[in-house]
């Protein structure tokens, strides 16, 4: 990629190797069962959170080319800035660079609404335009793939309310309720060898979680997570570290370093 940067009347290249070389869901350890249950999915928003570095430009660069060999879609993707090539497999993709392509998230999203996309995936969700353009294409009939840099899926949820002005609140609560899919939050963390491995908490919504976020009950939300493994196939952070500890994949120190996100 190359990036042109002005600067004091003259011109400098920025260079960046990208990559076509996605790692595919499995290679992640992202759950079958959740690759599954987002196939399922046709329309909504799903949230891809964590703090930077954390690995989600990779996770969500392997989701959305799953989804583009799976399903004939038209994928929009507003990135900054584009790390992963996506191959089109049977959908046909635009990748377009904030600061490149477009001016900002939220002009770029306008520009690719007026495509017909299937999907969108916005890079990053910052701002109450682009989280309200967001949420009104995911209710309309689009799957709009977001990004916040948040530790929890509760956390997510209020972060996502909180951009928005106090007395536009009530009605993004009521919108939320019906228009999110799932929230997905991923750190990464080394393991007993050493290596670095993605751990994940994973919300979907289902009626119940629908109905805590409709009553603004962010506890409830975190019930409905622990309560919602065996059918649902979600997972806490305290379970997810359980799970990776009775492994002998983490140490204990690093099983209270993640069961401390969910807090």
């Amino acid at each position: 990629m190359l990036d042109p940067i002005s600067k004091h009347q003259t011109v400098k290249l920025a260079l960046r190797p990208l990559s076509d070389k996605i790692p595919a869901t499995d290679e992640l350890l992202i759950p079958k069962r959740l690759v599954e249950d987002m196939d399922a999915m046709k329309q909504g928003l799903i949230l891809v959170c964590g703090k930077a570095g954390q690995g989600k430009s990779t996770s969500l660069a392997s989701l959305l080319q799953h989804r583009a060999e799976k399903f004939k879609h038209h994928i929009v993707t507003l990135e900054q800035p584009i790390e992963y090539i996506l191959q089109s497999g049977k959908s046909s993709i635009s990748q377009r660079e904030i600061g490149v392509s477009t001016d900002s998230f939220c002009g770029g999203l306008r520009a690719a609404l007026r495509q017909a996309p299937d999907l969108i995936l916005v890079g990053e969700i910052r701002d109450r335009e682009t989280a309200e353009i967001a949420l009104s294409a995911a209710e309309s009939g689009h799957m709009v793939f977001g990004t916040l840099h948040t530790s929890n899926a509760a956390q997510s949820i209020e972060r996502f309310v909180n951009i928005f002005p106090t007395e536009a609140q009530p009605s993004v609560w009521n919108v939320l309720s019906s228009a999110l899919r799932a929230i997905i939050c991923q750190i990464l963390v080394r393991d007993t060898e050493g290596h670095r491995v993605a751990v994940r908490e994973i919300m979907l919504v289902n009626n119940s979680i629908s109905s805590y976020i409709k009553k603004q009950d962010i506890q409830g939300v975190r019930r409905g997570i622990e309560s919602g493994f065996n059918d649902y196939g979600m997972v806490n952070w305290e379970r997810a570290a359980e799970q990776l500890l009775q492994q002998g994949i983490i140490s204990e120190a690093t099983k209270k370093e993640l069961t401390a996100l969910g807090e």
